[in-house]
């Protein structure tokens, strides 16, 4: 049929009502390439229905591959997006030479073609952020390396540069692309170095987890799972327990290789019994038995262990079974340091003036000789265990300090690393605080420190405030004095002097002029009782 010279042929459709109608022809194929814009496509109700009883699978219809035409980089940034490969729409035997001979060109690309009503329900294809988008490709780099051993991967990261921009190849330069990769080889080759370490390791190798014994999950951080057994490879007693703690790294919104490096380098400093650091400033530090990095699924032994965990306390962190083969951690493996203050009891405020007084001092002693700042020295992160010495000894020889301090029974630790920073042979080792949400808590005193420390900082983060040591011993004391159910004590009580010290530090640590460090608090006279 001609009709105002456009050729058109009669068709018939169902529904509700059987009718037929004229359409032009050319409405009848589509193009080899379509521009999917994100505008609904016109629906048409008796081709839905009879979309019911196509069985042909949609989920492949796109490709996302971006054709390289001369101006596909001006249609991305417009939120276009070029779709090719889409399968032609089969036509009954009556149609026209002319449309015949479009098919036939067309039959190379095309096999099957989706309505309308297939289109509109498609999904379109994301339009990725530069910055998610290196993100991701970051992922599909440590997807792709062969871990076995990091020093022979230069090949493996030359070989993916190819497959790196196969589908964003508009997105990335060369230039990017050759800077991302040789960045992270350069980051895992100065990681390795930090944890002494050739090769990286999956746990059987590393750990042994097969022949570890009385596993305990002990906690979890944001990035973080801690775990606790016994083990003889770390230690040469196999009664003493050991303390793992995991953390998966390099892919998506996990922990940046930088940040770990800056971990493992402030652990093994504090932590060594064997580095240049005086003995007794490790006093307040758990001992570093090892640290290595290693990939692979998570340990069965574990998981089990994490379900149990999870069964009484609710996990806030997803269950670590869907990390694949490819995963990469950093494992530290340290001394047992005992409970966290958050839950564990103390029994008097002999104790409690005890451990504010150890963690003060062990802070102190890292202040002065190392211009140390934890910035995370919130409850979770000061742990204590019973002991059987009777007082610990805080030196600092250059300036004729030496601190004795009664234990009452308890050794107090301080633990996780993550924010601080500190300096050593001419290096300083920090972390830039720039997430947003850590300052924008409510609900705790510990959000308001971290809005104290960025005031502090003026958000130089490199520079050594020693002030942001006292904040945290201002929190610890009002956590002691207000969440620890410990009863309040007359003043002729034996325990009052400890009571009253803890009360008296409270009121003066923030005072305007009083202290700028923590060793300048704990040099005060009534810390002496």
């Amino acid at each position: 049929m001609n009709f105002l010279s456009t050729k058109t042929k009669t068709i018939k459709t169902y529904g509700r009502k059987r009718r037929e109608r004229v359409v032009p022809v050319s409405s009848l194929t589509i193009p080899a390439f379509i521009m999917v814009s994100s505008s609904n496509v016109e629906r048409d109700k008796p081709q839905r229905k009879k979309l019911k009883h196509n069985a042909s699978p949609t989920a492949n219809l796109y490709n996302t591959e971006v054709d390289n035409t001369e101006n596909s980089d001006n249609e991305l940034t417009h939120r276009w997006r070029l779709v090719k490969n889409l399968p032609a729409q089969t036509t009954n035997s009556h149609e026209s030479t002319e449309m015949n001979k479009q098919k036939s060109n067309k039959r190379n690309v095309f096999d099957k073609s989706p309505s309308p009503i297939q289109l509109s329900k498609l999904k379109k294809p994301k339009i990725m952020t530069k910055s998610k988008f290196i993100r991701d490709q970051e992922t599909k780099v440590f997807k792709s390396i062969d871990t076995s051993n990091i020093f022979n991967t230069s090949n493996t990261f030359n070989n993916y540069a190819t497959r790196l921009t196969s589908t964003f190849g508009a997105e990335l330069t060369n230039t990017s692309k050759t800077i991302l990769i040789n960045t992270l080889q350069d980051e895992l080759e100065v990681l390795l170095n930090s944890c002494k370490q050739k090769q990286i390791y999956t746990f059987d190798e590393y750990i042994r987890v097969k022949a570890i014994k009385n596993v305990l999950k002990l906690g979890e951080a944001t990035y973080s799972e801690v775990f606790t057994a016994i083990t003889s490879k770390f230690t040469l007693n196999r009664k003493i327990k050991c303390v793992f703690k995991i953390i998966p790294f390099g892919k998506g919104n996990q922990c940046k290789i930088n940040d770990i490096i800056q971990e493992v380098k402030m652990t093994s400093q504090l932590g060594s019994r064997t580095s240049s650091l005086d003995v007794p400033l490790a006093t307040s530090f758990i001992t570093l038995y090892s640290v290595a990095v290693c990939r692979g699924r998570y340990p069965e032994s574990l998981l089990k262990e994490w379900d149990r965990w999870n069964s009484i306390y609710k996990s806030e962190n997803s269950r670590p079974d869907y990390f694949d083969e490819t995963q990469l951690y950093i494992v530290f493996v340290e001394g047992n340091g005992g409970l966290a203050l958050e839950t564990a009891e103390l029994k008097n405020w002999t104790q409690a003036w005890s451990l504010l007084s150890q963690v003060g001092w062990g802070l102190s002693q890292a202040e002065y000789n190392l211009k140390f700042e934890h910035r995370d020295l919130h409850w979770g992160n000061v742990t204590f265990k019973s002991t059987r010495l009777t007082t610990f000894t805080y030196d600092i020889p250059s300036i004729n300090i030496k601190a004795e301090v009664p234990t009452f029974g308890i050794r107090a630790y301080i633990i996780d690393f993550t924010f601080s920073r500190m300096e050593r042979d001419n290096e300083i080792i920090h972390v830039d605080i720039l997430d947003e949400d850590i300052f924008k808590g409510e609900g705790d005193y510990q959000y308001d420190i971290y809005r104290m420390m960025r005031e502090e900082t003026k958000n130089d983060w490199k520079s050594f405030k020693p002030k942001t040591n006292l904040f945290w011993l201002h929190y610890l004391a009002d956590k002691l004095l207000t969440s620890k159910d410990l009863p309040k004590v007359k003043k002729d009580h034996d325990e009052y002097k400890y009571y009253y010290a803890i009360l008296e530090f409270k009121k003066r640590a923030l005072k305007s002029g009083r202290y700028n460090s923590a060793l300048e608090a704990m040099k005060d006279n009534f810390w002496g009782l």
